[in-house]
């Protein structure tokens, strides 16, 4: 089983499988996360900069989608899919 808790920039943790407070502007995810789930951070329309760690092995479809402010993720060679 995965873990799915997220940490922000400032240090917040966000549980990904509850509601994501779609105000957030910058996303560090913790080192422990092998995986996001599909639609986790859908329409989080003023996300800006997503930090990834190395281990993440997988993005969940639509992960993203309708993220409009979206200008910065690091993509990394971990993630199979």
């Amino acid at each position: 089983m995965s873990s799915t808790a997220t940490d922000d920039s400032a240090g917040n943790c966000i549980q990904i499988n509850t509601t994501t407070p779609w105000g957030i502007t910058r996303l560090r995810v913790h080192p422990t996360v092998s995986a996001i789930p599909a639609e986790a951070f859908r329409h989080c329309e003023n996300l800006r900069d997503v930090e990834l760690p190395e281990g993440l092995l997988e993005i969940g479809e639509s992960a993203f989608a309708y993220c409009y402010s979206l200008a910065n993720v690091n993509l990394l060679r971990s993630i199979l899919s």
